[in-house]
Formats: structure tokens, sequence, C-alpha cells
């Protein structure tokens, strides 16, 4: 879409109206309404703006649980879009985005998981978003995810991964959970993916004693514990054959 046609919506009126539609019943006319919003936000800052002031932000979470799938994945989008703007990121977080982003890594459709794990990536450089993530369950949905036989799934999960585990809990909670031997495992992979498992590999380094003991074997003179919560993972194995 042109940059003129875009700026004329939002200056007709058309983002409301688009909201508005946002509610209807048939699950053919809420996709087809998200897959326009998806193309009238891109790279349009004031319509991005504009959506978050109309009722955007809470219409886009709710349809984060919609039947549809094609709904689930544009609302994931939408959602990225916003997410680069901080006072939007705090808007989303508040109106449930991380929950609902959650709950869509377990939706049994690989579109829907790799958009939301992209997304959680992107919303997961403010601190709060990775806190509600981890005290939320998505940790344990990711780990699952670095399972998929998915290539998309897993490097978005990946991605994920990396930016959540920033946050100590999130880390220590992945480490628990057999992360560092799936990430190390494809940290050798060629392209995105094992781009990806060295980043989300040097997240849980940084942001875990466990990690870093399980890796290096050993901890630094600046590395103090002030809780007795110590997670020994055990001696790295080798895991190439």
């Amino acid at each position: 879409m042109l940059s003129s046609g875009k700026q004329s919506i939002g200056q007709e009126g058309g983002l409301e109206a688009l909201v508005t539609l946002l509610g209807k019943e048939n699950g053919g006319v809420r996709a087809a309404v998200i897959q326009a919003l998806v193309e009238v936000i891109n790279e349009s800052p004031a319509n991005t703006k504009q959506l978050s002031e109309c009722a955007g932000v809470e219409a886009l979470v709710n349809l984060l649980s919609d039947s549809e799938a094609t709904c689930r994945v544009c609302a994931a989008r939408c959602i990225a879009t916003m997410a680069t703007d901080d006072a939007l990121r705090a808007s989303l977080a508040g109106a449930g985005a991380v929950g609902a982003l959650v709950q869509c890594l377990s939706f049994q459709d690989s579109a829907v998981q790799t958009e939301a794990a992209q997304t959680i990536a992107l919303l997961a450089c403010d601190a709060a978003v990775r806190d509600q993530f981890a005290s939320g369950g998505g940790v344990v949905a990711l780990i699952k995810l670095l399972k998929c036989s998915h290539d998309s799934v897993r490097r978005s999960a990946m991605w994920a991964l990396s930016e959540c585990a920033r946050s100590k809990e999130a880390a220590e909670e992945a480490c628990k959970l057999g992360a560092l031997g799936i990430v190390q495992g494809l940290s050798s992979a060629q392209g995105k993916l094992g781009g990806f498992a060295r980043a989300a590999l040097t997240s849980l380094v940084d942001s875990s004693y466990a990690a870093k003991y399980w890796i290096t074997g050993k901890l630094s003179q600046t590395d103090i514990l002030y809780e007795c919560e110590f997670f020994d993972a055990g001696l790295v194995r080798n895991l190439k054959k």
C-alpha cells in the first residue's frame, strides 16, 4: 500500500472503523480486517500511534486469543510493529499482551507460534516484559518450541530465549528445564538458527551462574552468590557425535 493511501486512511477515520470491525462475529471478516491493519500501520508511525489511541491495543490483545489462526498471526504482527515504540510497549504489556502471546506459543499452528515468539523477542527489550514472561510460564513454552520440527518456529523461539534470558529468573528456569544442552547443541548450526543459539547461550551464561558454571566449570571472584539457590547442572557433555 502506498504511503499516501495509508495517510488518507488515518486522516479520514479509517482506523477507528477497522477497529470496530474487529469485534464482528464472522471470523472471515475479522481476518480480513486485521490483515488490512497490518498493511496500514506497516512503516507508518502516525497510523501506529493513532491505532493505539482508538482502543486498538485492547482489540489486538483480544485477537491473540481468537479461534482463527490468521487473526492471531496478524494481531501478533501488528503488536510487533507497535513494539518498536517505548510508550506503546508499556501499553501493550499493561493490556495483557505478554500473557496472551505466551498462550499463543502453545497454539497448535506453526505460523502462530513463529509470530508469537518473534513478537515476544521484540517486546522483551523491556525488563518489565521479561519479568512478566518468566512469571507467566513463558519459559516452559519456549523450551518446548526449541524441540519443534519446524525450523521457523525453532529460530523464533531461540531468538525469544536470547532476549528473555537476559532476566535472571528466566535464565535460571531455562537451565533447570534443560535449555543449555539444547542451545549448545544448536550453536554450531549454520544460518540464523546457529546465530540465535549462540546469542541465547551468551544470555544464559551472562544471567545465570549455574549456566556459567556448567559451560566453563568455574565462577570468577566477582560472581557473588547472595542467596543459597545455586543450581549445578552438572558437567558439560560432548554433544557432538
